[in-house]
């Protein structure tokens, strides 16, 4: 699934690749080199800075926090 998004550093429009489905996945700015969050929704999708992504929304943050919900 490919999404034209604007970078949410430097506004510069650009197309990202999306395996599909609802999970958020970092993106890399062509423009300014900046990483950041890409995260699908029902009607479209969100871009965050690494700064203002909340941990749901971070891919890293979210495996952390996913799986230190393990019960054991």
């Amino acid at each position: 699934m490919t999404f034209t998004i604007m970078c949410p550093y430097c506004r510069f429009e650009h197309a990202v690749q999306h395996p599909g489905g609802y999970l958020p996945i970092y993106a890399d700015c062509p423009n300014c080199g900046n990483r950041f969050v890409v995260e699908p929704e029902r009607h479209g999708v969100t871009t965050y800075t690494l700064e203002d992504a909340p941990c749901c929304s971070d891919p890293e943050c979210r495996e952390i926090e996913m799986g230190a919900s393990d019960n054991d």
